[in-house]
């Protein structure tokens, strides 16, 4: 039965390296659309969204695989406590899978969205390739965001994350990507280079700030009541904010804005409590 326990507490690892699998596949589907760029389509106002026959497809085809390795990436790590099969391994895969799904595919979905808005503009001046790789410095901030996570064993706390967390930061890049393709009022406001270099910067600055973001784990005993208060937040935040977001006639694809948007939002009412708290009890410790 020994063989059956270790393949049983492989089942982890084996879910992160699928993630490593995911990510590499998104990322030949983001090289394929460079080939089949349509920008007649942004010109018009309309995007036509048909797998494989525009760029845009090839990016929602990635972006499905993003999706699911969000899904593997909160399931290997609770499988790893139930099954307490947590090792220096794991962290080390898990890692490695985060930079490569929530670091790369991102950066170069942001680098197509650059690219694609200088040439919309006609405005590709010398050297534009250096201002497209401004996307990578996504990529760079989950890197740092990762290694320093791991480094201070930041897993230990289990209420609240330092630094907005990579899948979350994946999760905005998709809701970005999600409202310039489908909903044509807020591309006219966000559909520009300084738009993405704003975002870009944004995002990653939060990744890499010791801002105490809203951890969302689950089986953790004994939550304190601000955390459970907290998460209750997100749940009428969300569910509130995707009910106006419908109503106002919006499509589904702008739901998973709503769903960051009340991600961040509980997260600055816990770094609130937190910071309090935390303020409290060094006062009271003079």
């Amino acid at each position: 039965m020994r063989w059956f326990v270790k393949v049983v507490q492989s089942l982890p690892n084996l879910l992160t390296l699928t993630n490593v699998i995911l990510g590499c596949i998104a990322i030949v589907y983001i090289m394929e659309s460079a080939q089949l760029f349509v920008i007649k389509d942004i010109i018009r106002g309309k995007i036509e969204v048909k797998p494989s026959s525009t760029e845009w497809g090839m990016i929602i085809q990635a972006s499905w695989l993003v999706w699911i390795a969000l899904i593997i990436d909160y399931l290997d790590g609770m499988l790893a406590r139930i099954l307490k099969a947590t090792s220096e391994l794991g962290r080390m895969l898990d890692m490695l899978a985060d930079l490569i799904v929530f670091g790369v595919v991102p950066s170069l979905i942001l680098y197509r969205l650059i690219a694609s808005v200088y040439r919309l503009e006609s405005v590709i001046p010398p050297g534009s390739d250096i201002l497209f790789m401004f996307a990578f410095v996504f990529a760079g901030a989950v890197a740092y965001r990762l290694a320093r996570f791991n480094a201070e064993k930041q897993d230990q706390t289990t209420y609240w994350f330092e630094g907005l967390p990579a899948p979350a930061g994946t999760l905005f890049v998709i809701s970005y990507f999600y409202l310039l393709l489908f909903e044509p009022e807020i591309r006219d406001i966000i559909y520009s280079p300084a738009s993405m270099y704003i975002f870009t910067f944004t995002v990653s600055i939060l990744m890499v700030s010791r801002f105490r973001m809203l951890s969302l784990k689950l089986g953790v005993k004994e939550l304190p009541k601000r955390i459970r208060l907290t998460r209750i937040l997100l749940l009428i935040l969300a569910a509130a904010g995707t009910v106006l977001w419908l109503l106002s006639g919006r499509s589904l694809w702008g739901i998973p804005f709503v769903l960051s948007v009340a991600y961040l939002l509980s997260s600055i009412a816990n770094h609130l409590a937190t910071f309090q708290l935390v303020k409290s009890k060094s006062y009271a410790q003079q």
